[in-house]
């Protein structure tokens, strides 16, 4: 059964802008209970593309590990019209569009709608989709009212919390499954910078 996308490995093009070229980047992709599951390493190639070697886990929770290991080059590119920080994308290998974030799912990295993925709440029940609703918006305003936030937005967040709860307990309650809510994360390791060749000295002709 195809997972839903939060649950997989994703790469996002607007973290990949900040590598260098004379940098080798490393990242760490972790699963359930912060299980590693996988790690890979980005490098620039002379012809523009990013080179992505990978290591990810196919099977989860250890100590069951297989691994698939593969390169891929990554096209970068950046939308020119739109002046943002947040304005760059990657290729699809795919459909060959433009997108934000590509997901590893059976030995590819492809974008949401090529892997026909779901979010999460689209798997989930009514009863189970109001929880989490209502455990959002309440962790908005846990422990009072925050600095900054308006007395009126802070009393609708309590209605909306309150009201999304009522709705739950309408309905036979269950726990909502906590892999479902699993949100894979993707995080920076070392980086360290590119070992440049040493110059070659010409050799005196012996005679």
């Amino acid at each position: 059964m195809t997972e839903h996308l939060e649950a997989l490995p994703s790469i996002d093009a607007n973290q990949l802008r900040t590598i260098e070229a004379d940098e080798i980047a490393q990242c760490f992709w972790r699963g359930p209970r912060g299980v590693r599951g996988g790690n890979g390493e980005f490098v620039w190639q002379a012809s523009g593309t990013l080179k992505l070697t990978y290591e990810i886990s196919l099977t989860l929770p250890p100590p069951l590990h297989e691994y698939f290991q593969d390169e891929i080059n990554l096209s970068l590119i950046k939308n020119t019209q739109i002046e943002k920080p947040l304005s760059w994308w990657l290729e699809c290998p795919g459909c060959c569009r433009s997108r934000r974030f590509l997901y590893f799912e059976e030995g590819e990295w492809l974008c949401r709608v090529c892997h026909r993925l779901q979010y999460a709440s689209q798997r989930m029940g009514t009863p189970a989709r109001l929880v989490v609703q209502a455990m959002e918006v309440t962790a908005k305003i846990a422990g009072g009212r925050p600095k900054g936030m308006h007395h009126r937005t802070y009393r609708a967040l309590q209605a909306e919390s309150k009201r999304l709860q009522s709705l739950a307990e309408e309905y036979d309650f269950r726990e909502p499954n906590k892999e479902v809510m699993f949100r894979s994360t993707f995080e920076w390791g070392r980086r360290r910078r590119k070992a440049k060749k040493p110059d070659s000295v010409p050799v005196p002709p012996l005679f």
